[in-house]
């Protein structure tokens, strides 16, 4: 072989190692775009098959502007007194025939009547003799108390001893006795339904004995010339007693 086809046969193997090289990927190239993918690995207790779980929704805040009713649906008591008297103001206003401005409340008392009657039973007739919750109604009318009873609801209703003077009157009637003045010049404070634990109507004297017995009654407090004074009743004005005087 001659030199100048020696120097051809170097040229061809050069030219062809370099063309080897040139095809083989670079081990850089492969870090860089293919990163290794790690295999998942499920949770403890959890099955590689199961579904991904999801939370449950929460229950929706009560937003409700209504108030809960309350469990009778029934009125209060004071409600219901309330109601029976003016039911009680309306049947007198009707007896009396007298317009309701006329007609000023006193008091009324929550009671247990022994019988149907209501308390205010007629000779001629009969009552189912049950007990009957209901109401004492005090009224005023043209210088007059008026006793009303009532059941609960004040769809039975009764008038009892009209023209009488428990209570207000009554206590009235008996400090300006005392005090020597007319009734006119006495105000009439408060009255309130008491029952007094015995007989003395909760303003015992030294040295008496008395009914050991409860005395239904009234607590009224009265001011004449800037004094105030106590007086407790029974239940239909017949005994009075005047307490602290000065009080």
């Amino acid at each position: 072989m001659d030199a100048r086809s020696a120097i051809a046969s170097a040229l061809f193997v050069v030219l062809l190692a370099a063309c080897g090289r040139a095809s083989e990927p670079s081990s850089e190239a492969v870090t860089e775009t293919q990163a290794p993918v790690e295999p998942t690995v499920p949770s403890i207790g959890e099955s590689p098959l199961s579904p991904p779980t999801t939370p449950s929704p929460k229950p929706p805040a009560e937003t409700s502007p209504l108030s809960e009713p309350t469990p009778d649906g029934g009125e209060s008591g004071a409600a219901q007194a309330d109601r029976v008297m003016e039911v009680a103001r309306t049947h007198l206003v009707e007896t009396l025939d007298l317009p309701l401005e006329r007609v000023d409340r006193v008091s009324i008392q929550r009671v247990e009547w022994p019988d149907a009657s209501l308390g205010c039973p007629s000779p001629e007739e009969s009552y189912a003799q049950v007990i009957t919750p209901g109401y004492r109604v005090l009224l005023e009318a043209e210088g007059k108390t008026y006793e009303l009873h009532t059941d609960l609801t004040g769809e039975m209703i009764r008038i009892c001893e009209e023209d009488q003077e428990p209570g207000a009157h009554a206590a009235v009637n008996y400090l300006a006795d005392e005090l020597g003045i007319p009734a006119e010049d006495i105000d009439v404070m408060s009255v309130k339904a008491y029952e007094w634990p015995d007989a003395s109507l909760g303003c015992p004297e030294p040295g008496k004995s008395y009914a050991q017995v409860v005395t239904p009654g009234y607590r009224v407090i009265l001011e004449a010339d800037g004094v105030r004074y106590e007086v407790h009743t029974d239940e239909r004005g017949r005994t009075m007693v005047m307490c602290e005087p000065n009080r």
